[in-house]
């Protein structure tokens, strides 16, 4: 039996190894795929949306930082200002007074309940939340003048309905307690109520009451959503007007109540365009200018 050349044998083994010249190209593909990938990552980077400062002013970090210096003002205010050293007596807003009892029938009792339900709440939206957890102190400073902004369209109607009813006594206020105005208080007492009523009021009938409404209406009736919200707006907003002292003897005012639900509406536009933070802002500065600078 005749043996086949040892050259030829060694020529088949080095044809059945990989080759130098594949690795070449192949090396060669890759860059060309690299360089595909990095085009492509350029693309999605550019076209990721930075954050400004309207969509981080609705990131809860910023809403939960914003609402709790207001807070704590309330709970230290109400004891140093609210509450009769003599008596023991405490002025306190009926919202805060509403929620305290809702918390009770529950079996949650205490005085500080309704703010620790609030942070609680705040704080569970900034743990489930996806945006980012790191505060900007320019934009907590911009939700304080984007507040005074949102409340400027309220104290011009104000004031134009005062010129046309010519009861520049009765001017209306989005505040609950109108006569604390009228009391000769401290400019601290009304910095206190104002407070108050701008935070608890917008938890009551902003944060729990639209909310639930608008389950009812879109959940329950099976209304379209987004009529769903403006229903929502709608009523709670009249349920606001109610809830203020807008009845002169045993009759409905029609000058309070109308500006009192024009106001509610303005405040849950707010809520639902501008966040929680900006609702809250928005009805404290109204109720500082009215209480600080408007008629007495």
């Amino acid at each position: 039996m005749s043996r086949s050349p040892r050259h030829n044998k060694n020529e088949q083994l080095e044809f059945d190894d990989p080759s130098i010249e594949p690795d070449e190209e192949e090396w060669e593909d890759e860059d060309w795929d690299d360089d595909e990938y990095e085009s492509e990552d350029d693309e999605y980077e550019s076209s990721v949306p930075t954050e400004n400062y309207f969509t981080s002013s609705l990131a809860p970090i910023h809403i939960l930082l914003f609402v709790l210096p207001l807070i704590l003002i309330w709970e230290v205010g109400v004891g140093m200002y609210l509450t009769d050293p003599s008596t023991g007596d405490v002025l306190l807003i009926r919202a805060w007074k509403w929620l305290q009892r809702i918390f009770e029938a529950f079996g949650a009792v205490g005085q500080r309940i309704p703010a620790i339900t609030l942070i609680t709440v705040l704080i569970a939206q900034l743990m489930i939340s996806e945006k980012s957890r790191k505060p900007r102190p320019v934009v907590l400073g911009g939700m304080v003048v984007e507040s005074a902004l949102w409340a400027m369209p309220l104290l011009i109607v104000s004031t134009v309905i005062s010129a046309l009813f010519g009861t520049p006594d009765r001017v209306p206020q989005a505040a609950q307690l109108v006569q604390a105005a009228t009391d000769h208080r401290s400019w601290q007492q009304l910095t206190v109520i104002a407070v108050g009523a701008g935070v608890y009021e917008e938890m009551l009938f902003r944060m729990a009451l639209m909310p639930i409404i608008h389950i009812i209406v879109s959940d329950l009736f099976r209304v379209p959503k987004r009529s769903g919200t403006i229903i929502a707006v709608l009523v709670s907003a009249v349920v606001f007007a109610l809830y203020h002292d807008v009845s002169d003897n045993q009759t409905i005012d029609i000058q309070q109540f109308f500006f009192l639900g024009l106001a509610g509406v303005w405040f849950g536009i707010a809520y639902i365009f501008r966040g929680f933070g900006i609702a809250v802002g928005c009805h404290v500065a109204y109720d500082l200018a009215i209480f600080l600078i408007g008629p007495q």
